[in-house]
Parts: C-alpha cells; structure tokens; sequence
C-alpha cells in the first residue's frame, strides 16, 4: 500500500500500489491524482531538513506532511498546487536519504543509488543544481555529477546503450530529432498506402478513398503515435477494434435503443389530451404509427420515419420542444452506432493500416540505425519486461526512485516505473 500525501492544500488519500523488492519511490506532481507507488514532492515547500554533511541549523522544522515524506517510511505520493513546494521537497528527501541512515538500509545512500526523473533536461539540471547547493560532503559532490538525475528518455538512452544485444537493436543507435521521426514516420505511411494501391490492398484502397493519400497518411502517422504512446502492441490494436464493434452492437441493441423508446413514450404521455386542433393531432397520429413501426423493427427506415415524425409539429405542439429535441438526439445516437457497424469494413481498414505503417517506420528507422523518442521508452520497457539478468542488476543498483511531475507520465513510462519498483 503506497499512501498519497497533501502538503496543506488537500485531502490526504491512501493509493493502491505494490511496495518495491527492498527500493523506495518517490513521485513528484503538481496537482497530480493517482500514481504509481512513490511519494510526491513539488516547487517551495514550507521548510528543508539541513542539508547533508552540513551542520545544525537553518530553516525551521518540517511541517507534519513534509516529515512525512522525509522519513520514508513507505512508497508515497504526495499532491499539492503547483508552485506550493513538491519539487522542492523532493530535493530535500534527497538530500536526507544522503545525510543519515535509517530511510533505506542501515547505511546512507551514495547518489549513485538514487534514480530520479523528470521531463526535460532543464528540470533535470535543477534538480541537481538544488541538491548540490545542499551537499557539503566532497566525495558526494563528486558522485553527484554522475549521478543518475535526468529525463526518463535520457535514462532510457543509457539503458539501451548498455544492453544493445538483449534489446535487439545497433549499439552505435542515433536519436531521431521530434522533427525527423515525424517525417519518417510520415514518409512510411504515404510509402504503405502507395504500395497497397499498386498490390490492390483493400484497407489502403478505402483510406484513399476516403480521405486521399495525403491526408490518410497524416491520419495514420497521427494514430501510429497515439497507438505507441498507449504502448498497444499489434495484437492490441485489432482486438480493441474488435471490442469496440461488439460494445457498439450491444449499445446500439440495448441501451440507445431503450432511450429512443423512452423518449419517445415520454413526448406521446406529454401531449395526448392537449392537442385541441386537427392538424395537431394528426401529428401526434402520425408519431405513434411512427413509434410502433420502429418498436416492431429497429432498423434505419424505421428511425429515419420517426424521425421525421417528431420533427413534423414544430409548431403545433406547444410546451414539449425540449421533449422532441430528446427524442431527435437519442435517434441520433442510435443511428451514429448503426453507421459505425455498417461502416466496420471501412473502420477496419484503419486497425490494419496502423500494424502495418507502424511495422514500415521501425524498418525505416532501423535501416538508419535510429531510435525515436518513443523507442527509448518501447524498447526499455520491452528490455526491462523481458531481461530478468538486465532488470535485476538495475534494481538493486536504484534502491530508491524519485519522480518529479509524475501526473505528466504517459502508459508506457509508468509501466517503466511499475518494472522497477517491482
């Protein structure tokens, strides 16, 4: 059990997370709900334990969260507004785990066991400038140059270059630039759909056919990213296609079918006995036969008649506009469903042009020997998921991790963060 702290700005809750084989973590955020096991720190906090290898004195006492924090005793997050002090009482556990011994193991920690990320390389580079400012000891200043404090990309880097046979991949890899991966990524797209156009591959065919080839190239570089930013694997990206058909033929055969109904009792229980005019109840006439042919047979000419039905008295039937513009939406809703089923041959050419634009861009970029940004973070959770002889080591090297702005973390960095806690 992780517990999740507020630094005065909040309510304290306990978070659900596995304790770490013999590590701690910590995971700093600013206004950040849920995280891995870790503890949360952030930007001014209200006090600073004294700094390691300095002697007493100083700022004042730590407030009852921020002891909290200081003492360890378990994985944590901490939540609080941004600028209120997380990232500043992050620096000042780091500086305590160096100081004394008792927070993790009987000795204190060299900075060389104490891995601690961020998201650029400025943060990174302030960090390290904070804990130095607060170090005295000269052999710990030392480490501390080398020590692991940077971004989860640049860990990642390092982590590859050191075990390039077990990930697979050139020991001499090169990091693509945002700029040139989004034109590789781009180029294999346009390059799968040409290719699919002259072997007459169907899926290729429909997303030309839809949107042309530029724009469908765009699409699917946009959904290659979106896809490897979930960490979806290939058999992920057609079974959640799969799933999302059945969960629209159950929504479309239940639930949006069940609304249309019930807004369309609720008008007829609304207006029969009010009408007085001819017109009028002729329309309420032409609904109910409307609504018993749709209740007979939910198909699209039955939706599309009461439809039109309920559009009919605009002005007849006073007092229940908003009842008919219910009715409109939940047909509109039951129909959206149906065209999306209709629609499955055109939605699944997507799902298999992804696979297939996805697998391009990574022969394209391993032609170059080059790794994009989201490799760093594939490949390591790939490496560390698949490599007890490469996680374990790194395990016990890292026996505490620190997280600042965990809240900005996507899927595949927390499942890095999950690997190493253990």
């Amino acid at each position: 059990m992780s517990e999740q702290l507020d630094l005065g700005l909040g309510a304290a809750a306990p978070v659900e997370g596995e304790p770490g084989r013999g590590r701690a973590g910590a995971v700093a955020g600013s206004e950040t709900e849920g995280a891995t096991a870790g503890a949360a720190a952030g930007n001014e906090p209200r006090s600073a334990p004294p700094a390691a290898g300095r002697g007493p004195g100083g700022p004042p006492p730590p407030s009852d969260e921020q002891r909290a924090v200081l003492e360890f005793r378990t994985d944590l997050v901490v939540t609080a507004a941004a600028g209120s002090g997380k990232t500043r009482t992050l620096v000042d556990l780091y500086a305590a785990l160096l100081g004394g011994p008792g927070r993790v193991g009987p000795e204190p920690l060299r900075p060389g066991e104490i891995l601690c990320l961020t998201f650029t390389e400025r943060a990174a580079r302030e960090i390290q400038a904070r804990v130095r400012d607060r170090i005295a000891d000269p052999a710990l200043l030392r480490e501390l140059e080398a020590a692991p404090i940077g971004t989860f990309h640049g860990w990642c880097a390092g982590l590859l270059r050191d075990h390039p046979l077990e990930a697979g991949i050139d020991p001499r890899f090169a990091v693509l630039a945002e700029e040139a991966a989004d034109d590789l990524l781009r180029g294999a797209a346009v390059e799968t759909l040409r290719r699919g156009l002259e072997t007459g591959d169907e899926p290729a065919r429909i997303a030309v056919e839809i949107l042309g080839l530029g724009e469908a190239a765009a699409r699917l570089a946009e959904l290659v990213r979106d896809v490897r930013t979930a960490g979806w694997s290939d058999r992920d990206v057609i079974s959640r296609f799969e799933a999302r058909l059945e969960e629209v033929a159950a929504e479309a055969a239940g639930p949006l079918a069940g609304e249309v109904d019930a807004a369309a009792g609720d008008l007829v229980g609304l207006v029969v006995g009010t009408l007085t005019t001819p017109k009028a109840i002729g329309y309420l006439r032409d609904f109910e036969r409307a609504l018993g042919a749709w209740r007979a047979a939910r198909t699209d000419d039955s939706a599309a008649g009461l439809d039109a039905a309920a559009r009919a008295p605009s002005h007849s039937w006073k007092g229940v506009k908003e009842e008919r513009h219910a009715v409109l939406a939940a047909i509109e809703r039951w129909s959206a469903a149906r065209l999306e089923l209709a629609h499955a041959l055109q939605l699944g050419a997507w799902p298999a042009l992804v696979v297939s634009v996805r697998a391009a861009s990574r022969a394209a970029r391993a032609a170059r020997a080059a790794l994009d940004y989201d490799d760093l973070l594939l490949r390591s959770r790939e490496l560390l998921a698949g490599h007890a002889g490469v996680i374990e080591p790194v395990r016990a090297r890292h026996r505490v991790i620190l997280v600042d702005e965990h809240q900005d973390t996507d899927p595949v960095q927390d499942a890095i963060l999950r690997l190493l806690l253990g």
